[in-house]
């Protein structure tokens, strides 16, 4: 027994094929419409998707070890402290006459020293070099000729010095030391007159034009003339407990 819906299908697909029998009883042909289908229904939307999971926080990363502090250096031992010396800083300029450099057994040379510092200057720590060069090694000697004040002949000294290898002006000097004296803030000595000399030498020093400290005179300027005036001459060098601090020395 077929469902009743079943059943009326049946009975309709009976019932159309009796009509088409019918219709085509005569022998005649009969074309059919052509059938138009339906037009489906479109489909549903599908649902959306369910969101991802977010994933899990990292962990945390464990701190680092803090250094071990560094060892303190030790602290460094305290310099032995310099010499001290009272003329430290001070200043000269070095005053000198013209020469004539015609003698061949003598030198004369006339001198005078100027404090250049506000401040008292001590002549015992100052020494003075005239660079000249001798053609016979002979020792000469020294003569104090004259000697103002602050100037004593008994507290001047001089001491001949060889200048080994030999340079250009010199391969000897003479260096001046004082004993005793001072000078006070911007004040010039008096006059102090020396003779280097070698008379038992007729040709000790053949040629005085070419010593380092000899000084030409020039234009009117007159030899040894009196009174004293002498102009700065930086080829007689000044020194003050060894350290020079006045003129240029020879090369």
């Amino acid at each position: 027994m077929f469902p009743p819906r079943i059943s009326f299908v049946r009975s309709l697909i009976v019932a159309t094929v009796g009509i088409l029998l019918v219709s085509c009883a005569d022998g005649s042909t009969v074309s059919g419409t052509t059938g138009t289908g339906g037009t489906g229904t479109a489909g549903a939307t599908g649902s959306a998707g369910h969101a991802g999971t977010t994933g899990a926080a990292g962990r945390t990363g464990v701190a680092g070890t803090t250094g071990t502090t560094g060892l303190a250096g030790t602290t460094g031992s305290t310099g032995t402290g310099g010499t001290g010396s009272s003329c430290k800083g001070c200043a000269v300029q070095i005053l000198a006459e013209c020469q004539t450099g015609t003698s061949k057994q003598e030198i004369k040379v006339h001198l005078a020293i100027t404090n250049e510092k506000a401040a008292a200057l001590d002549l015992t720590q100052v020494t003075l070099r005239y660079w000249f060069t001798v053609d016979d090694p002979s020792p000469p000697s020294l003569a104090i000729d004259y000697a103002a004040p602050p100037f004593s002949s008994g507290a001047v000294t001089g001491t001949f010095m060889p200048v080994s290898p030999a340079v250009t002006g010199a391969n000897e000097y003479l260096q001046i030391a004082f004993a005793s004296g001072s000078l006070g803030l911007f004040e010039t000595s008096g006059e102090l007159d020396l003779r280097l000399n070698d008379y038992s030498t007729p040709t000790w020093d053949n040629d005085q034009t070419d010593d380092y400290s000899f000084q030409p005179c020039t234009g009117s300027k007159t030899a040894y003339d009196s009174p004293f005036d002498g102009q700065a001459w930086d080829h007689v060098t000044a020194y003050a407990n060894g350290a020079l601090i006045y003129g240029t020395e020879p090369m």
